[in-house]
């Protein structure tokens, strides 16, 4: 793939909400529904999915996805390069 990081696709991404789980499973939900979410394809994902799906395909700020086992990546740990892709520090 091409990355041009300069797209809006990359901006949703990156100003997205970034979340790991206990297995270091990565999840990124970008900021515009334009785009899809990504993570692995399991329960933690649909549940994702479907939160976005449930509020204009955003996910809400209220969003509880410490009951999914997730962590958030601060936004200082978020990195990308067109390499790797996508990766947190």
């Amino acid at each position: 793939m091409d990355f041009d990081f300069n797209s809006e696709e990359d901006a949703a991404i990156m100003d997205g909400r970034w979340f790991m789980d206990e297995r270091n499973n990565f999840y990124i939900v970008p900021t515009d529904p334009t785009y899809e979410n990504t993570g692995p394809d399991n329960q933690v994902m649909d549940a994702l999915n479907k939160a976005c799906r449930e509020n204009n395909g955003v996910l809400p700020d209220d969003f509880d996805y410490e009951a999914l086992g997730l962590t958030e990546v601060p936004d200082g740990l978020k990195r990308w390069n067109p390499t790797d892709g996508y990766y947190t520090a």
